[in-house]
C-alpha cells in the first residue's frame, strides 16, 4: 500500500507542476510611433577660393590661405603674391533647422588646369574651415555663414597661366 500511494502522490505531483509548465501567460504593449519632418539643410556658394595672383622664382613653394572673411595668406620662400587681385576664402551659407548641428566635408585635395596649356597644373590640399573640428557647425538662426581656406602647392614647373577648376571644390553637409 505504500508503493501505491507513494506512486499516486509522485504522480499528482507530476501532474501539478506539469500543467503549469505547459500553461502560457501572455502580455502585451503598445508603442507610440512618431516622426519629424524638418528643413532639409542646403549650402549656397557666396564667394569662391581665390589664392590671388603671384609670382615664383621656378622653385617648389606654396600659399597658404585661412578660412576667414579677411583672408591672410602666407607664402614660401619663392612665391611673391602681387596686390592684382584680393586672395579669397571660399565662403558658403549653410541653412537649415535653427538651432541643429552638422559637419561638413570637403576633398582631400583638387587639382587646377591651365586655361591655356591644360598640362599646366597646380594642386590644393589641406584644407581648413571656420567651423570648430570638434563640434562642426550649429545653425543658431536657421543659418550659418562658413569659409573655407586650403594651401595652394606650386610645382618647379609651374608656367605662367590662369589655372582654374570650376568642379573640384564639393563642400557637402549633413545634419548630425
Amino acid at each position: 500500500m505504500k508503493k501505491i500511494t507513494s506512486i499516486i502522490a509522485i504522480m499528482a505531483f507530476t501532474a501539478v507542476f506539469s500543467t503549469s509548465a505547459w500553461s502560457q501567460q501572455t502580455g502585451s504593449t503598445t508603442a507610440i510611433s512618431t516622426t519629424e519632418i524638418i528643413t532639409p539643410i542646403s549650402i549656397t556658394k557666396n564667394i569662391d577660393l581665390n589664392f590671388g595672383v603671384f609670382s615664383t622664382d621656378g622653385t617648389v613653394g606654396s600659399i597658404a590661405l585661412t578660412p576667414a572673411a579677411a583672408a591672410v595668406t602666407t607664402a614660401s620662400t619663392g612665391i611673391k603674391i602681387t596686390n592684382l587681385k584680393t586672395p579669397t576664402a571660399a565662403k558658403f551659407t549653410v541653412s537649415g533647422d535653427s538651432n541643429y548641428t552638422y559637419s561638413m566635408t570637403v576633398p582631400g585635395t583638387i587639382e587646377l588646369k591651365g586655361t591655356t596649356v591644360v598640362t599646366n597644373t597646380l594642386t590644393i590640399k589641406d584644407f581648413t574651415s571656420s567651423l570648430s573640428a570638434l563640434s562642426g557647425g550649429v545653425l543658431a538662426s536657421g543659418s550659418q555663414v562658413i569659409y573655407v581656406g586650403g594651401t595652394l602647392v606650386i610645382p618647379v614647373t609651374s608656367k605662367k597661366d590662369i589655372y582654374t577648376n570650376t568642379t573640384g571644390l564639393v563642400v557637402t553637409v549633413n545634419y548630425n
